[in-house]
């Protein structure tokens, strides 16, 4: 019985528990880039826990290194990974330089913000 996002992130690391780490990106983020990600998961290679920096403000993907696995599948309800960044250090991964890196930023909740996202030319 899965009830938010801690369940739900504690069951997909179970069904790949033999990675080297594990990218988490929210489904309503569908405009980070491709460079962001893979800034992210290079990360991972000397950090237990990673995210991408545009503009001094934490975005997405949150990369958990392998140090990380018995914390993840234990997560439950719906506080997420939160709570991992009280126990693992985060790095900050600076994404300025990315193309179109703003889209760790930008998250899609409604049709008002896919409107103003297209208004602004971001998301045609």
């Amino acid at each position: 019985n899965h009830t938010g996002m801690g369940d739900t992130i504690a069951a997909a690391v179970a069904q790949a528990a033999h990675a080297d780490g594990w990218l988490v990106l929210p489904a309503d983020m569908p405009l980070v880039p491709p460079a962001v990600i893979l800034a992210v998961a290079a990360g991972l290679q000397s950090a237990a826990i990673a995210a991408p920096v545009f503009q001094g403000k934490r975005g997405h993907p949150v990369g958990f290194s392998r140090a990380c696995l018995n914390d993840l599948l234990a997560l439950s309800g719906d506080e997420g990974a939160r709570s991992l960044f009280q126990k693992f250090e985060l790095t900050k991964i600076n994404v300025d330089q990315l193309p179109q890196a703003d889209g760790c930023l930008i998250d899609i909740d409604t049709l008002q913000d896919i409107e103003n996202l297209q208004k602004s030319g971001i998301f045609a």
